[in-house]
């Protein structure tokens, strides 16, 4: 199911951090969630995310996109972060735009003209592709070149949902691998598409979900504390597992 994974493996370019996870120990998985892409300490205080707070101190103003919609906690914080979320549609005319810019230019504010800019700047592809275009692949290929573009953003936050696994988990092969098969697939089409731009690149996952070591009554580990995180990208130089174990 890692296949992409063992292969960077091979080269230094995949590294695990084993046996982590935040500090919440409850069981909402929206509590979860919500402190996990906040970096808060209770839940629903911070109103942005850790990310977009880094973007920001970094000066990374308007150089990152979500492929989710709405646009993640995580990213939050950042005015000018981008989605990316193909849907049946097209372009606004160019008399909705004229009149949205002639109802604020006397605003003093240049957010708004910014946003027009980047709907305008767009590829068709992320404007007409509908359903077909939201598959894990085709979302991670497109992707890969925007990251690509000189004009493009820098970081690109991926959605994956399904990891709950209250029951029918399975094992090498089942629910839970068969979502782990589909960040490998991600990773897989940034690497055959961003080109060199990947040995600038890291690549990490991020969740709430943590694992109990004892299965429950319906097969499944949710509702534990015990999780990992995998990293890829040629910014790695060393294939190994990161862990202090408990």
């Amino acid at each position: 199911k890692l296949n992409t994974f063992h292969e960077l493996w091979k080269n230094n370019q995949a590294a695990f951090i084993h046996a982590t996870s935040i500090p919440y120990t409850g069981r909402s998985h929206f509590d979860g969630q919500n402190l996990m892409e906040s970096g808060g300490k209770v839940p629903y205080q911070e109103k942005t995310g850790w990310l977009g707070r880094g973007m920001m101190a970094a000066n990374y103003v308007g150089e990152g996109l979500a492929l989710a919609l709405p646009m993640p906690l995580l990213l939050r914080g950042v005015p000018l972060n981008d989605n990316y979320y193909p849907a049946k549609g097209r372009l606004p005319s160019n008399t909705v735009l004229e009149s949205l810019s002639s109802a604020y230019k006397e605003s003093g504010e240049m957010s708004l003209q910014m946003v027009m800019d980047i709907i305008q700047k767009r590829p068709l592809s992320m404007m007409t592709s509908g359903r077909a275009g939201r598959n894990h692949r085709s979302l991670a290929k497109e992707t890969a070149k925007l990251l690509r573009a000189e004009d493009g953003p820098s970081i690109a936050v991926f959605d994956l949902d399904g990891f709950d696994t209250h029951a029918a988990q399975g094992g090498d092969d089942g629910l839970h691998a068969d979502h782990l098969e589909e960040i490998n697939d991600i990773v897989e089409e940034l690497k055959n598409h961003l080109g060199d731009s990947f040995d600038n690149t890291l690549i990490l996952t991020l969740t709430e979900f943590g694992r109990t070591v004892k299965q429950n009554g319906g097969n499944g580990t949710d509702h534990g504390w015990g999780s990992a995180i995998l990293m890829a990208g040629g910014l790695l130089k060393s294939a190994q597992v990161h862990t202090d174990w408990p």
